[in-house]
């Protein structure tokens, strides 16, 4: 599911995706206070370039939780990961 270019700050609205696999959320307003990733047990490639992300740390243990099937991550034109 692409949802880039959205202006999202929660994500509130995918946790019913339940069975998704792929997730695009490139270009969004995603940052460490306010975004809380739901859980996504089937996820394995999520891609959130160009958001507000800071603390690798904070976001590596949500994701480790919220996605525990995860293989594949890109955090491109973050601040966390700025290239």
């Amino acid at each position: 599911m692409d949802v880039s270019h959205n202006r999202f700050r929660s994500l509130a609205s995918i946790a019913s995706f339940t069975e998704l696999e792929e997730l695009i959320l490139d270009d969004n307003d995603l940052d460490d206070v306010h975004t809380r990733f739901p859980q996504l047990p089937n996820l394995k490639t999520l891609m959130i370039n160009k958001n507000h992300i800071q603390d690798l740390y904070k976001l590596v243990d949500q994701l480790r939780n919220a996605f525990p099937n995860l293989e594949h991550l890109s955090l491109l034109g973050n601040e966390a990961c700025p290239y």
